[in-house]
C-alpha cells in the first residue's frame, strides 16, 4: 500500500535511500522473458537523486548476472548500492540492505509493483515508506524541490565504501575472527576540527539530517553553534573519520559546557556512516567522560577497551597551513649524518648502531618554513615518519597510511576505461587491496603539495597478478610465491594460524581457500622480471604525471632481514638489494624526483624491529623524518650525499 506522505516535501526531505524493484517497476516487462522497455526517466531520476544526496539500491527477484550486465551496459549499475538480486523473500533482503547501509527504516523508500511485497517489507522494516510504481511520476515532479546538496555525489561514494566494508567484514567473520578483530584491521583514524577549522555549514547539515545517533535530539540554531565553537566556556568541535576502506568525511559533533567546575556534555551526534565502529564510545572517553545530563545513550558511557582507533591530529597553526624545510642542512648536520653513516659501514663500530642512529636523529636540524603540506603515501614506515614530522611542527598529510598501499594503486582509475567500477572493486576486495579512489584523476598527481613522499616497501614485497584480460595488476604478497599454484595452498592458508595477523596481511580474503581459488580462476601472475620492470614503470609514471612543482621522494627499504624472520620473507634481502640498484639508477635520471635510500640508514640488524624487514626502531624513523625536512629547493644538494646521488 502506497504511503502518499512520501510525496509531500517534508516526507521527501527525510528520504536517504530509495530501494527499487526492477521488473514492472524500474522498467516495463520482465528481464528473464525478454522484451523489456527501459525507462530513461527512471534512469535519470536515480542520477538526479544522487546529486541531491539520496542514494538508490535494488531489491529484485532475479538472477544477478543478467541484471548487472544489462545495467552496466546502460552505465547505471555503479549508481546503485548494496544491490540485493536473488530469489529470496524481499522482507529479509530489504532488512539486510538497510542494516548494511546503517540507516533507519524511516529514511528509506521502497518501490515495488506488488502490494504483497510492499506489505511484507513494511512488516520486516517498521516505519519504512512504500510506494507502487504509479507514484514514481510524482517523485520525479517533486525531486527538483530538493536542494542540489551533493553535485559531486560524494555520499554515493561513501555508501560504496560501506558496501565494500560490509563484504570485507563478512569475509573476516567467515575466517573465524571477531567483529573487534575486523575493526582492529580497519585502521580507523579520527581527526579533530575545532574553532575556526570546524565547518559550521556541515555541522548544521548533520544536526538536520541525523536522528539515529543524535543523542540529544536538539537542534541548536547556527548562531549558537558558532558561539560554542568560539567561546572559552565551551569545548566543542567536530571529527573526521577515515579507515583503510575510505574517508567518511566530517561525521560527528560534540559540545561540552564548562561551568562551575563541571563539564556537561550538551550536544553529541554522529552520522550513521560510522555506525558500529564505536567512535561515539571512544570519543566520550577521549573527552574525559564529561557529565551526561539529559543525554540518552546507547551504552557508549560504559567503560570498554577500544584499541582500534587512533588520533590523526590536524596540522599545527591557525590557518592549517603546512610547513616544510627550504634550507640546506648546516655543516654540523652534514657532519653528524656522515658520522652515523661511518658507524654503519665499520664493523668495529656497529655495536653502537642504536646510539648513533639516535644521535643522528637528534643532531639533524629542522627549520620549518611555511609552505604547502608534505604528503606521505605508504605503509608502516610513513606512519612512523609522519609522527616525528608532526612532533617537529611539520604539516604532513597521509593519503593512505597503511600496509596495503602501492604505486600500482595510483593507476587503478586508468583501468576504469577497460573494466567497470563494480568489477574492479570486486577484484580489489578479493585481493585485500581496498584502495581505489573513486573518480581520482591520474593527471597532476599530488597537486597542492610541495613534496610527495612515496614508500616502495609494499611494491617491493608484493607479487603482481593480472586480473583477467585487463590492465589491472593486483599487488599481493609475497613476491616469490605463486598463489595460483594449488601446491602452495596448504602452506598459505596456514600463515594466519601460525603467524597471526600482526606478521603480515594474512586476514585478507585472498589467503583463504576461497580467495586462492578466486585468484587462480581470475588472475595470472607476472614473472619476476615483469614485476621488477613494472615497479620501475610505475616510478617513471608517477614522475611524468606529478603536478608541476611537486618534488617526489621515493623511499626504498633496508637490504637486511632479522635472523628469526618469518619463512615467507626470507627472500626479501636479495630482492630488495636488486630493486634498490635499479630504482636508484632510474631516479637519478628524473628531474623531479629524489631517493631516500633507507638501506644507507639501516645497515645493522639491530635497527630492525618486530621480526620484520620493513619495521625499524624509532630512531631510524626519526632520522628519516629529519632528512626529509632537509630536502630543499635544490634537492640533490640539500641533504647529505647519500640523498643527492644514490649509487
Amino acid at each position: 500500500m502506497s504511503n502518499d506522505a512520501v510525496f509531500n516535501l517534508p516526507g521527501m526531505g527525510k528520504i536517504k535511500l530509495v530501494v527499487w524493484d526492477l521488473d514492472e517497476t524500474f522498467w516495463r516487462g520482465i528481464l528473464t522473458e525478454g522484451g523489456i522497455v527501459y525507462q530513461q526517466a527512471h534512469h535519470d531520476l536515480v542520477i538526479e537523486l544522487a546529486r541531491r544526496g539520496v542514494v538508490s539500491a535494488i531489491c529484485s527477484n532475479n538472477d544477478e548476472a543478467p541484471v548487472r550486465a544489462y545495467l552496466e551496459e546502460r552505465g547505471l549499475w555503479d549508481y546503485f548500492v548494496f544491490p540485493q538480486v536473488s530469489w529470496a523473500r524481499k522482507g529479509g533482503m530489504v532488512r539486510r540492505l538497510i542494516d548494511n547501509a546503517q540507516l533507519r527504516s524511516a529514511n528509506v523508500l521502497f518501490i515495488d509493483d506488488k502490494p504483497s511485497n510492499l506489505d511484507e517489507v513494511a512488516q520486516a522494516c517498521p516505519g519504512i515508506m512504500t510506494a507502487l510504481p504509479d507514484r514514481i511520476d510524482a517523485l520525479i515532479a517533486r525531486v527538483g524541490e530538493l536542494p542540489v546538496s551533493d553535485p559531486a555525489m560524494t555520499r554515493l561514494q561513501q555508501y560504496k565504501i560501506l558496501e565494500q566494508k560490509a563484504a570485507a567484514r563478512q569475509q573476516v567473520l567467515d575466517l573465524g575472527a571477531s567483529g573487534d578483530d575486523f575493526l582492529r584491521q580497519s585502521a580507523i583514524r579520527v581527526r579533530f576540527l575545532t574553532g575556526a577549522q570546524a565547518p559550521v555549514d556541515r555541522i548544521v547539515e548533520m544536526i538536520e539530517r541525523t536522528n539515529q545517533l543524535n543523542f540529544t535530539r536538539m537542534q541548536p540554531p547556527r548562531a549558537a553553534i558558532v558561539d560554542m565553537l568560539r567561546h572559552a566556556d565551551w569545548e566543542a568541535g567536530c571529527i573526521e573519520v577515515a579507515d583503510r576502506y575510505g574517508d567518511y568525511g566530517i561525521v560527528g559533533f560534540y559540545a561540552v559546557q564548562k561551568a562551575g567546575g563541571r563539564r556537561l556534555l550538551r550536544h553529541y551526534l554522529f552520522s550513521c556512516r560510522i555506525l558500529n565502529m564505536d567512535v561515539e564510545a571512544w570519543l566520550y572517553h577521549h573527552l574525559g567522560r564529561p557529565e551526561l545530563g539529559d543525554i540518552a545513550t546507547n551504552g557508549f558511557e560504559r567503560p570498554r577497551a577500544i584499541d582500534w582507533i587512533t588520533v590523526e591530529r590536524a596540522p599545527s597553526g591557525a590557518s592549517g597551513a603546512g610547513t616544510a624545510c627550504k634550507r640546506k642542512p648546516s655543516l654540523a648536520a652534514r657532519a653528524s649524518y656522515q658520522l652515523f653513516l661511518l658507524t654503519q659501514r665499520l664493523p668495529a663500530l656497529r655495536y653502537c648502531s642504536l646510539w648513533t642512529s639516535a644521535m643522528a636523529a637528534r643532531l639533524l636540524p629542522y627549520r620549518p618554513v611555511a609552505s604547502a603540506p608534505m604528503l606521505l603515501r605508504g605503509g608502516c614506515d610513513t606512519w612512523a615518519i609522519a609522527d616525528f614530522l608532526r612532533a617537529d611542527g611539520v604539516a604532513s598529510v597521509r593519503e593512505v597510511g597503511e600496509w596495503r598501499q602501492t604505486l600500482e594503486a595510483l593507476r587503478y582509475p586508468e583501468s576504469l576505461g577497460h573494466v567497470s567500477l563494480a568489477r574492479l572493486s570486486q577484484a580489489l576486495l578479493w585481493s585485500g587491496d581496498l584502495t581505489l579512489a573513486h573518480g581520482t584523476s591520474t593527471r597532476d598527481l599530488f597537486a597542492g603539495h610541495d613534496m610527495a613522499v612515496l614508500s616502495l616497501a609494499r611494491d617491493y614485497k608484493a607479487g603482481l597478478y593480472r586480473y583477467r584480460d585487463t590492465d589491472v595488476l593486483l599487488p599481493i604478497a609475497p613476491f616469490d610465491v605463486d598463489l595460483t599454484d594449488p601446491a602452495v595452498w596448504p602452506e598459505v592458508t596456514s600463515w594466519r594460524t601460525r603467524h597471526g595477523p600482526a606478521s603480515g596481511p594474512w586476514l585478507a580474503p585472498c589467503y583463504s581457500l576461497a580467495g586462492l581459488r578466486w585468484l587462480k580462476e581470475n588472475c595470472t601472475p607476472l614473472s619476476a622480471a615483469e614485476r621488477r620492470q613494472r615497479i620501475l614503470d610505475n616510478i617513471a609514471w608517477c614522475a611524468e604525471r606529478a603536478a608541476i612543482g611537486v618534488r617526489l621522494v621515493f623511499v626504498t627499504a633496508a637490504e637486511l632481514a632479522p635472523d628469526d624472520i618469518y619463512p615467507m620473507w626470507r627472500g626479501i634481502p636479495d630482492e630488495v638489494s636488486l630493486l634498490n640498484k635499479h630504482v636508484a639508477a632510474l631516479v637519478a635520471k628524473l628531474d623531479n624526483a629524489t631517493l631516500l635510500p633507507v638501506q644507507e640508514v639501516v645497515r645493522d640488524k639491530a635497527l630492525l624491529a618486530d621480526r620484520h624487514p620493513y619495521h625499524y626502531v624509532r630512531s631510524v624513523h626519526q632520522t628519516l623524518a629529519r632528512l626529509l625536512q632537509n630536502i630543499g629547493d635544490d634537492t640533490r644538494d640539500a641533504v647529505p650525499h647519500m640523498l643527492h646521488r644514490a649509487t
